[in-house]
């Protein structure tokens, strides 16, 4: 799984961290495919990524085109923006079950 780290700001002064999963670049490929822009994120406009990133993470009921004027940015969380998490192993969860029916 992919874990993806980034900042809004918003022209308030309002800052907010949002952490996505890769489920979440769905928005992303939809608004490319919409507006000619490449799917792959490296070859995309970066601001333009992250911003839709930071509106899909908001839950906002606006459209993206209201919702990025109260904008200010949307970032990156440093260098540890994107992450590849482990899946989660079954032992855990089954640890704890009895044996017995």
């Amino acid at each position: 799984m992919i874990l993806i780290r980034g900042r809004v700001t918003y022209l308030d002064g309002e800052v907010v961290d949002f952490e996505v999963t890769q489920a979440v670049m769905a928005e992303w490929e939809i608004y490319a495919h919409r507006h000619g822009f490449p799917f792959k994120p490296d070859e995309a406009p970066p601001i333009l990524y992250w911003l839709v990133l930071a509106w899909a993470a908001s839950g906002t009921e606006e459209g993206f085109d209201t919702w990025r004027r109260r904008v200010a940015e949307a970032l990156p969380l440093g260098e540890d923006a994107v992450v590849e998490i482990p899946p989660t192993r079954p032992e855990p969860s089954i640890a704890g079950r009895s044996s017995s029916p």
